[in-house]
């Protein structure tokens, strides 16, 4: 009879040993597990993160709220069925927010072209990136999908950031420029559920008054282990022995700390002010007044990268000078107060006019007042 069974007689407590459920299984994971084990693979891996979602949400929604134009050297003129629909499967804003996403995710957007009859390009369908092969033969760019080839006329490969390197082909986007970042986030999430999980088995501390010699410690070890996987994470001890298990509180850890700096570093890699995803942390809280100045520098700093991808590849789809364009404005509202003190001047200069500013806005014109027709009327004469 081994030590464990003198001390713990019951039979109940010799159970066969049950394999660990996959999530309790790695007992390193309470202390975390090497670092070269975390490799990232796919992006979309990193989505299941709150700060990785929210950051590519808030970047493809504000992107789909603008309208496309097309300009003529300065002047806008009609846009053609192309660019007012690219995809007629769906509508243009979930087009665009669609391309955003996987330009935050991969770098890179792939776009199959549709053409008409006559040669012109008539629809586009975004292609799932992962799906799509690169390669360069002859200096020419050749894409595989599903099977089959596709020159640089059927496939427009949009890139959010791109090296001048012959062996690599792809873009890259905030995940892959700063990888080590999302794969720290990863390390840290996986602590946290193996740390915090009620059903694992966490390392711990077994001690003793008794005499005990090597073998036998580790024998005894092993049988607290079995007992604690039989008994529901249960633990009955007697003869002397204590068991402490090293859990860390969060905050003597600083494992908040660390999470907290990770997040902020995710958020400062996408661009994405701290303040718009509740982060923690030094910095101002947003007031009325000041959106629109940070939508300018959102816009300046994050936003533009991905919208002159966008507006770049859809211009090739045009004849002549002409260029599509966003309309950056809706996202450069001001406040009521500003929005009035700009009209004003714009109606003091004469710049626009009430009726023109109503006309925008879809309302009727005001009413002339019968005094001020029969004072026109007057100066006339």
């Amino acid at each position: 009879m081994g030590l464990f069974d003198k001390w713990f007689p019951k039979e109940s407590y010799k159970a066969e040993y049950k394999e660990l459920v996959a999530r309790s299984a790695p007992l390193d994971g309470v202390i975390p597990a090497s670092y070269s084990e975390f490799v990232l693979g796919d992006p979309k891996q990193v989505l299941r993160l709150p700060v990785v979602y929210r950051s590519i949400q808030i970047i493809a929604n504000m992107a789909s709220q603008l309208e496309l134009e097309v300009f003529d050297g300065k002047r806008k003129v009609d846009s053609p069925p192309i660019i007012r629909k690219p995809d007629v499967n769906q509508p243009t804003a979930l087009f665009i927010r669609q391309i955003v996403t996987e330009l935050a995710t991969y770098g890179e957007c792939f776009l199959r072209v549709y053409f008409d009859g006559r040669g012109a390009a008539s629809s586009l369908d975004i292609l799932p990136t992962s799906s799509v092969g690169v390669t360069k033969e002859n200096g020419r760019i050749k894409y595989s999908y599903n099977g089959q080839s596709f020159n640089q006329k059927q496939i427009k490969h949009l890139k959010l950031f791109a090296l001048a390197d012959d062996n690599d082909l792809h873009g890259k986007g905030p995940i892959q420029a700063s990888k080590s970042i999302f794969e720290l986030a990863l390390l840290l999430e996986q602590y946290a559920m193996v740390q915090f999980d009620s059903d694992a088995i966490p390392r711990g501390k077994l001690t003793t008054n008794q005499e005990i010699n090597p073998e036998d410690l580790a024998e005894l070890a092993q049988g607290v282990k079995e007992f604690i996987q039989n008994n529901g994470g249960i633990l009955a001890l007697t003869h002397g022995l204590d068991y402490e298990p090293i859990v860390g509180d969060p905050t003597k850890t600083q494992f908040i700390d660390v999470q907290n700096m990770v997040n902020r570093m995710i958020a400062a890699v996408f661009g994405v002010p701290a303040e718009a995803l509740l982060l923690p942390g030094e910095g101002s809280s947003m007031t009325y007044q000041n959106v629109s100045q940070s939508n300018i520098r959102f816009l300046q700093n994050t936003l533009s990268a991905y919208l002159n991808v966008i507006e770049v590849h859809l211009s090739e789809f045009l004849t002549g000078n002409k260029q599509v364009r966003f309309r950056e404005d809706d996202l450069l509202r001001l406040d009521t107060k500003g929005k009035w003190e700009v009209i004003e001047i714009q109606q003091r200069v004469g710049y626009t006019s009430g009726d023109e500013l109503r006309r925008e806005e879809g309302k009727e014109p005001l009413p002339s007042e019968p005094n001020k027709e029969l004072k026109k009327e007057d100066d006339e004469i």
